[in-house]
């Protein structure tokens, strides 16, 4: 009878610890399928925006301003390709905000 009693309790205490195994995984993974906007606001009457480089990170500046208007958290400039690296240094030219967003989706963790 003890036996019984001490398996059914280490089999509830492991569907326990299961549950909570699976449900942090499925948590993680609504994370990262989330694609979030870029958080600012893109005026029509923009002419065009530049992508490059600020601070090690990828920034889009409307052209000609010297203060990024966004800067992407990930990835770092260090952990892409030396092919891109060279391109953010010289910047991007987006015309469109079309345009800028597919240059952001391209380079989106």
């Amino acid at each position: 009878m003890r036996i019984t009693r001490k398996i059914i309790i280490s089999l509830f205490i492991a569907s326990v610890i299961y549950s909570i195994f699976v449900l942090t995984i499925i948590t993680v993974n609504n994370k990262k399928q989330q694609n979030p906007e870029p958080k600012f606001e893109i005026s029509a009457e923009t002419e065009s925006y530049r992508v490059k480089t600020h601070n090690n990170r990828i920034a889009v500046f409307i052209d000609g301003e010297q203060a990024p208007l966004y800067t992407l958290d990930t990835p770092l400039i260090t952990d892409l390709p030396e092919y891109d690296r060279s391109l953010l240094k010289k910047g991007i030219t987006a015309k469109t905000q079309a345009e800028l967003l597919e240059i952001l989706e391209d380079y989106d963790n």
